[in-house]
């Protein structure tokens, strides 16, 4: 118990706490919804810290947003504080965004290591190869998040994501994102560090995030602008074979139009393998000197790396061999599209996460993931998790039932087939209602901005809407909640965001910044090729690809939505849920156990109730 920072455990916190040393100490994976307040971070750190650094196992914290990692440094000084023990940690993210340099802010994430790495190569980069033992025993002793480690290391002149490896051999934890684990083996932590998978301890922190990070991470697409990119970059290059790659990328635009024939404007088709790599195959024989696909794509790659070896910020032709290269791969757990829109684009969607992490959770020696918002068992199927190391749980809410009201509200639907003015206008009629029961802010999360852009203007409360913009700054997003605490104080506002934005998940918002959240509508998936596939995969393989691939999804954007609104014991707000749908059971039964939703056409009196009884 040394290691656990605060003075007492809390008693919904001991349940999860005990279930996670026993899934460290027994080599078991914990897959925990675990809501808000249940104190999760520095139970799963305290169980595995105790259990590795006995040891000599690394614990690597994943999490996605920057905000986590911070709260994950935080648990840690305190840790160490509360119990004396020496705690070595590393608060490592992206390598380009650690990166002191201010010239390659412009690279996309696949081009700058190859820059990073012809630099390292010339001698080019000051930071490379500048060490300092100083430095070193600083960073040992000192739990540094990622900002105080990458100005120390500047100060030195040495690079901060090699210095942040340097001590990652030494670490007790390393708080970092997804893909330091979850990536092509040579990307991996493990594979800078010199570790085994057997002697990592993994702690997934909003593991509801974790399938789709993968499957979007390992699916590529091309459009005829990226063809149009690296045509330009050939012309810069010498060389005898430059007008040969010239030619058969100009004769692979020709593609896009040949596959425009299969689908309708705006559409979408279904093409296999063959129908690119066999268009391809052609262009490459038209010549008298022909070549094969490898040698295409490895001229591609090669031409690609001159590119940036010249100075250059990219490489379309890097791009392009990595994507035919993933192309060619022979597997039934993808799909590929073409999408006739503007551009028009060829997409490799990767359907199936597990051909990635099973691997990965079978070799290490045991984890916990957990978040607000799991459906555990369905995690662990699209992990490909083992069922004989899973332990399934689900925890309650901490926070005292009385301070929350959740209400379905009918009469309303955001049904594509139901959108039209009228059912905007009782849309915004509804929220209007509840924003003058509210005593200061509402939040309203909407499916689509589309949705939220019809139905706003019918939204007459008097209460001034703080909108969410489809390309706000991470400085306009930080800036969200000083906003809204000023607004309380003036009576309150009403925030509208869109589910699975960053205003509905990646921002906290304490001291009862809102009052109550307004969810319209269920935000399922529009019916893409892509999702289709999802569905028709996920039935096949585990009989439920209704529920995995469409109803899931979008009640775990609804849960965490929704959770915006009680952020702590002293908090107490009204979620209202506003479609018909929330009233079927088929949508209840996607609800946490502790939720008592209650299905009310005096939802109103209940608002009011709940506020000013």
């Amino acid at each position: 118990m040394e290691l656990f920072p605060f003075p007492t455990v809390r008693s919904g916190q001991k349940e999860f706490l005990d279930d996670a040393r026993e899934a460290i100490s027994t080599g078991m994976h914990l897959l925990a919804h675990a809501p808000t307040g249940v104190g999760k971070t520095s139970a799963a750190l305290t169980a595995a810290l105790e259990y590795g650094m006995e040891r000599g196992m690394l614990t690597l914290f994943l999490t996605s947003r920057q905000s986590h990692h911070k709260i994950a440094i935080q648990t840690l000084r305190l840790m160490k504080k509360r119990s004396g023990r020496d705690i070595v940690v590393v608060d490592i993210i992206a390598k380009q965004s650690m990166c002191p340099r201010e010239d390659v802010t412009h690279f996309f994430p696949g081009e700058f290591h190859e820059f990073c790495r012809i630099q390292q190569r010339t001698h080019r980069c000051r930071y490379a190869f500048n060490e300092s033992e100083d430095l070193m025993e600083a960073l040992r002793t000192e739990i540094c998040d990622v900002g105080s480690l990458i100005r120390m290391a500047t100060a030195y002149d040495v690079c901060p994501y090699k210095a942040a490896l340097e001590l990652g051999a030494l670490a007790d934890v390393i708080v970092c994102d997804y893909n330091y684990l979850f990536s092509p083996a040579e990307d991996t932590i493990l594979s800078r560090l010199g570790r085994s998978s057997d002697e990592l301890l993994v702690i997934v922190d909003e593991a509801h995030n974790l399938p789709d990070r993968i499957r979007d991470h390992l699916s590529l697409s091309i459009t005829p602008f990226d063809l149009k990119d690296a045509i330009k970059e050939i012309k810069g290059l010498k060389g005898e074979i430059s007008p040969r790659l010239s030619r058969h990328l100009r004769s692979m635009l020709q593609i896009f139009d040949a596959f425009a024939k299969r689908a309708p404007q705006g559409g979408e088709t279904l093409i296999s393998k063959d129908d690119l790599l066999e268009r391809i195959g052609r262009i490459l024989k038209e010549r008298l000197d022909p070549l094969s696909l490898d040698e295409f794509i490895e001229m591609l790659a090669d031409s690609g790396r001159e590119v940036i070896k010249d100075g250059a910020y990219r490489s379309a032709l890097s791009q392009l061999a990595s994507f035919l290269e993933v192309w060619s791969q022979n597997d039934d757990v993808s799909v590929r599209i073409f999408e006739n829109r503007d551009p028009p684009r060829i997409s490799y969607r990767l359907l199936d996460p597990s051909v990635f992490s099973r691997e990965i959770f079978a070799q290490v020696h045991g984890s916990i993931l957990m978040s607000g918002t799991l459906f555990p068992e369905m995690t662990r199927d699209l992990l490909g998790i083992e069922e004989e190391r899973s332990m399934l749980r689900t925890y309650q809410s901490p926070f005292p039932g009385k301070n929350r009201l959740i209400l379905a509200v009918g009469g309303i639907t955001t049904l594509y087939s139901k959108r039209d003015e009228v059912m905007f206008e009782k849309i915004g009629d509804r929220i209007s209602a509840v924003a003058a029961r509210i005593p200061g802010n509402l939040a309203v999360f909407f499916p689509s901005y589309t949705i939220m852009d019809a139905v706003l203007p019918y939204v007459r409360s008097g209460k001034r809407i703080v909108k969410e913009g489809r390309s706000m700054t991470k400085d306009e997003k930080d800036g969200i909640y000083e906003v809204l605490m000023n607004l309380k104080e003036r009576g309150g506002g009403i925030l509208a965001g869109v589910m699975g934005g960053s205003l509905a998940e990646g921002v906290d918002y304490p001291a009862n910044a809102l009052d109550g959240v307004v969810i319209v509508g269920v935000p399922l998936s529009p019916p893409s090729l892509e999702v289709k596939s999802l569905i028709e995969y996920y039935e096949k393989k585990f009989r439920r690809g209704y529920l995995y691939g469409y109803i899931y999804p979008a009640m775990n954007r609804v849960l965490q939505a929704a959770g915006r609104c009680i952020r702590s014991e002293e908090d107490r707000g009204v979620i209202v849920l506003m479609d018909d749908r929330f009233g079927m059971r088929k949508y209840l039964n996607c609800l946490p156990p502790e939720w008592r939703v209650i299905v009310s056409d005096d939802w109103e009196e209940l608002i009011e109730e709940f506020f000013y009884a």
